[in-house]
Formats: structure tokens, C-alpha cells, sequence
């Protein structure tokens, strides 16, 4: 699968990762001054930049940024966005790989 489709998927897999974070976990909480807003909002930007800017060093690095906004996030919204690092990481090593190997 080509690193656009990939990230396409990962597009998707973010989408789906925010609704389950605020329909079973934003949603639900009374006092909503305490949510990092900056925080939770990440995602947002880091997920869909790949497809809009599709070039390998945004891939590679919208994936590190991820990756550590998944750690920093990993006991309350960041489990969710695991699958979608997952294929952000497949597609950052599928555009970082020249023609020749991707044909071999």
C-alpha cells in the first residue's frame, strides 16, 4: 500500500480514535476547566498534515510528534491513537523508502 493511502488510513483511524476520546472520556466529565485543551487538541493537527502536506519528513515527523503525544497522553486519551501511530509509522517508512526499493 502507497504512503498516501497509508496515511489516509491513519486519517480515518484518528477520526475514530477523537470521537471514542470525547463521546467516553471529554464528554462525560463535569468540570471541563480542567481538560488540557492544548493537550487534547494535538491530534488534530499532527493526524491530518501528512495528507495535506504529503512529503516524507512531514510523515517522519508528524510520527515522532505523535508517538510522543501518545506517551505523554497514555493514561487518559492517548491508548486511543495507538492504531493510527501505528500506520502513521508504517507510512513515514513507506515514503522514506526510494523507488527502487519499494519496485524490488
Amino acid at each position: 500500500m502507497s504512503a498516501a493511502r497509508l496515511s489516509l488510513v491513519a486519517l480515518w483511524l484518528g477520526f475514530a480514535a477523537a470521537a471514542y476520546d470525547w463521546f467516553l472520556i471529554v464528554a462525560p466529565q463535569e468540570d471541563k476547566s480542567e481538560i488540557r485543551w492544548w493537550l487534547s487538541l494535538a491530534p488534530l493537527v499532527l493526524v491530518p498534515l501528512p495528507v495535506v502536506i504529503p512529503r516524507p519528513l512531514v510523515r517522519i515527523a508528524c510520527a515522532v510528534v505523535m508517538t510522543a503525544w501518545v506517551w505523554v497522553a497514555t493514561f487518559s486519551l492517548g491508548p486511543a491513537f495507538i492504531p493510527c501511530l501505528v500506520v502513521m509509522w508504517i507510512a513515514a517508512r513507506a515514503s522514506a523508502q526510494s523507488p527502487q526499493e519499494q519496485h524490488a
